[in-house]
């Protein structure tokens, strides 16, 4: 268990070592940031504070689990202050959370992959962040605030379920001793789908060099189909709309890129530049990989996901999920540290120590946000996708269902199944989760 009143201790993140003198930064990031959603809701403070448990999934020795304890350290005499509270942390995942809540013991919030809190809420462990904070006069512009790929993603049948806490996304990392090799320039920071098919296929010279590599799954799959204007969902988000002909022309366009244009390797392996090897051009992988590209010695460049028909990128993140408790007024404060951590105020420390991606405007906005993007190209590409970022919306069945979209989607790209047929197959097995998700709600 671990008191956010500590001091924290001595210790190099990964921000630090990937841009020394990032520190530099701190006293700045400390001053409040008043932009929309300030982090600090209105209401009246109690004499006493109120002592609340906030239960993380990610213990200090991740990089962001020590970025979210230490910022929240750092700022927890203004939360008695400006909140009236006081906060003590615990290392739990969903199950355990889970369990606590069924037993009647939950926390009053916890930081959970947004994939779960649909899950929480359906089971009725948690309450709708909205009713929360409707006497809340600054949560309406906060919320709006929000990226709509990362609200969006956190609603069930309509209702907010927990409120986004920060995220990552998919870009295209290249190697430019690779591309200078290959005699290929380097992108063009808005380029296109025809420019980056030109450049793959030109960098690859199987079988010791391949222009692009990819994970034959659910993500980069989605992450084409999103980029040619494809829907996951359609808008209400009771029906998966992938077997269509964007669908279709997407598992193509990489299939072609395999065995045609043998700009990938057949058959698809993953990630290949983390490995250092120089085999390799470009890569699709999440901002999270940068510190291991470079600790295996590649001087590496970062695009976009070209562009086809809209800007996409797919994305995964944290939410907070405020728990039922018996005590309306601990739920209250509890709701409204919620919001505190969406806010500016605790978001810009926070994520510049943890290399994580804002989830809201104000904070990829923010004067300090952009002094530490100006320090690395990399990092920067990564971050300017987040308006257009998306996240698969988050039904109770969901990791199932990305499971079994992403079975499909491999036969499809190793040549079990035909692709028109693994598509067709796919939307209607994950339909069949996503209707049963819908009939359990029901009841």
């Amino acid at each position: 268990m671990i008191n956010s009143q500590v001091t924290k201790p001595a210790g190099m993140t990964r921000a630090q070592w990937l841009r020394a003198g990032a520190g530099a930064l701190g006293g700045a990031l400390l001053a409040a940031c008043q932009a929309p959603g300030s982090g600090a809701p209105s209401g009246a403070k109690t004499a006493q504070p109120v002592a609340l448990t906030h239960w993380y999934g990610l213990a200090r020795t991740h990089p962001t689990g020590e970025a979210f304890y230490s910022t929240l350290e750092e700022q927890a005499d203004e939360l008695r202050a400006k909140l009236g509270v006081t906060v003590t942390t615990e290392v739990a995942n969903t199950e355990k959370i889970m369990v606590a809540a069924a037993g009647g013991t939950p926390p009053n919030t916890a930081g959970i992959a947004y994939w779960d809190s649909s899950r929480l809420f359906v089971a009725g462990m948690t309450v709708n962040p909205d009713e929360a904070l409707k006497k809340e006069k600054e949560w309406g512009a906060q919320r709006k605030d929000i990226f709509p790929g990362m609200l969006n993603s956190s609603l069930w049948q309509g209702k907010l379920t927990a409120i986004p806490q920060d995220t990552n996304n998919r870009g295209i990392y290249y190697d430019k001793g690779v591309l200078a090799k290959a005699g290929v320039a380097p992108p063009t920071s808005n380029w296109t789908r025809d420019e980056f098919t030109e450049k793959v296929v030109r960098a690859s010279s199987p079988p010791d060099r391949w222009g692009f590599t990819i994970t034959p799954g659910y993500l980069d799959f989605l992450i084409f189909y999103g980029a040619a204007g494809g829907s996951i969902q359609n808008t209400d988000q009771t029906k998966w709309t992938i077997d269509n002909e964007t669908g279709r022309e997407a598992l193509r366009y990489l299939h072609e890129l395999i065995y045609r244009r043998q700009a990938i390797p057949a058959p698809p392996p993953g990630e290949l530049m983390r490995r250092g090897e120089g085999k390799v051009a470009f890569d699709i992988t999440g901002n999270f990989r940068l510190p291991t590209i470079r600790e295996a010695g590649v001087d590496v460049g970062a695009a976009s996901i070209p562009l086809h028909k809209t800007k996409f990128t797919l994305a995964h993140g944290w939410n907070v999920a405020i728990f039922k408790v018996n005590s309306l007024d601990a739920q209250h404060a509890a709701a409204r540290f919620a919001m505190w951590l969406n806010a500016p105020r605790f978001q810009v420390p926070f994520l510049v120590k943890g290399d994580n991606i804002p989830v809201s405007k104000g904070a990829l906005e923010h004067k300090d946000f952009q002094a530490y993007l100006a320090r690395d190209p990399v990092v920067k590409v990564f971050n300017e996708q987040a308006p257009h970022a998306h996240r698969v919306p988050a039904s109770p069945s969901l990791l199932k269902a990305q499971q079994t979209l992403s079975e499909f989607i491999k036969k499809a790209l190793t040549n079990e199944l035909g692709l028109n047929a693994a598509l067709s197959e796919a939307q209607r097995a994950i339909q069949l989760l996503l209707d049963e998700d819908l009939k359990q709600s029901a009841r």
